[in-house]
């Protein structure tokens, strides 16, 4: 009745009874087939930036876009545009780490976290991005063409953390101690100022 396994968690428990008792492998067939559709299509929708009024931006003059080509020094008022992933906006300074798993020393109070490496989908991946999002005021990840931010969106939803998604290239701006401002609702990050400077050992 199934090609694949996984396709099992498209009928509950009533339906697989019902197909055991009928036999009727052409009507579980059909079940699949219209339960995949729908989730598929669900899967496409996006969440809305916000449920209710909408929040107030901040009053401030708009920025220039202006790019350096491939060097990793951003001069301030560039502006990385992106994806946005998780509504809101809040200014904090850059911490690098590579991984989620890497991710246990931030958490300061204007800690914005910029992961290098794309997040996974996997159970262990939600765990640590649940709890990253619990300690740190944003969150920067990189573009990748097998993730999708559905999960993503819903958890800094919850945690009211602005996330924004840009391209790879662009995380090298984005360097350890710099101020920037994150805006989710709009999908871009800022460079505000140098910020410290990290220590050269």
């Amino acid at each position: 009745m199934v090609d694949d396994v996984a396709d099992v968690v498209y009928f509950t428990l009533e339906d697989l009874k019902v197909i055991a008792v009928t036999g009727d492998i052409a009507e579980g067939r059909r079940l699949l087939k219209n339960r995949r559709l729908e989730y598929e299509r669900s899967d496409r929708l996006v969440a809305p930036a916000f449920l209710g009024k909408a929040p107030v931006e901040d009053s401030t003059s708009k920025v220039n876009v202006t790019s350096n080509g491939n060097k990793t020094e951003a001069e301030v008022g560039t502006v990385i545009i992106g994806t946005p992933v998780g509504p809101g906006r809040i200014k904090g300074i850059v911490r690098r780490v590579n991984t989620l798993q890497e991710g246990d020393d931030v958490g300061g109070e204007e800690d914005v976290v910029v992961v290098v490496k794309p997040i996974t989908s996997n159970n262990n991946d939600v765990t640590l991005l649940f709890s990253m999002l619990l300690r740190v005021r944003a969150l920067v990840i990189p573009h990748a063409r097998w993730l999708s931010t559905n999960h993503i969106s819903q958890i800094a939803r919850e945690c009211s953390v602005p996330v924004v998604q840009v391209a790879p290239s662009d995380l090298k701006r984005l360097i350890e101690g710099r101020r920037v401002d994150v805006d989710g609702m709009r999908g871009i990050v800022t460079l505000t100022d140098t910020g410290p400077r990290p220590k050269i050992s």
